[in-house]
């Protein structure tokens, strides 16, 4: 969230410049400094928090959220929840993964039993699931995530909250 912070801290600080009515050259030109300095700020704070593996960008988001709203974030900042192709990538991401939250992924089964990625509706090949998962307990568990100290998947209510893994297919 730090990208974030900066981009509000310029904007606010662009909007009160601007509107000063007497600012002096020099100002202006020290203005224009600090514009650079921040942005450039900003570009870096930004590739900091994606992670790069294999072409694509990972974004691990550290305040627990509903699926929905996890969803919802990572389409605010370019992404999406992240679609797990392979074993390699789940190992992968294991790795990055903080050993005291679980994460949300993309895979859903909204229509129950046909799990599907939110990012393209595909129909799910590779899986991960922990053992006895999924169960879909209580009848309401249409969401997945991914175990924070394992490389595998459970299944839970959309509206529990966890962490979340935001990926894109490109990076900046």
């Amino acid at each position: 969230m730090g990208a974030y912070t900066v981009l509000v801290i310029l904007a606010l600080m662009i909007v009160e410049v601007c509107c000063l009515p007497c600012l002096s050259d020099k100002s202006k030109k020290i203005f224009e400094k600090t514009k650079k300095t921040l942005d450039g700020l900003e570009k870096e704070l930004e590739k900091k928090e994606w992670k790069t593996y294999k072409d694509h960008c990972y974004y691990l988001g550290g305040d627990s959220e509903t699926w929905f709203n996890a969803e919802k974030k990572c389409r605010q900042i370019g992404g999406y929840l992240v679609k797990i192709d392979d074993s390699s990538e789940n190992v992968w991401l294991k790795t990055q993964l903080s050993k005291d939250a679980h994460y949300w992924i993309g895979l859903t089964d909204l229509r129950e039993g046909q799990f599907r990625w939110s990012y393209d509706q595909e129909k799910v090949k590779f899986t991960s699931w922990n053992r006895g998962e999924p169960n879909n307990h209580g009848g309401n568990e249409d969401c997945a995530g991914h175990y924070n100290h394992l490389d595998t998947w459970f299944d839970a209510s959309c509206h529990s909250t966890y962490n979340w893994i935001c990926e894109r297919n490109f990076c900046n």
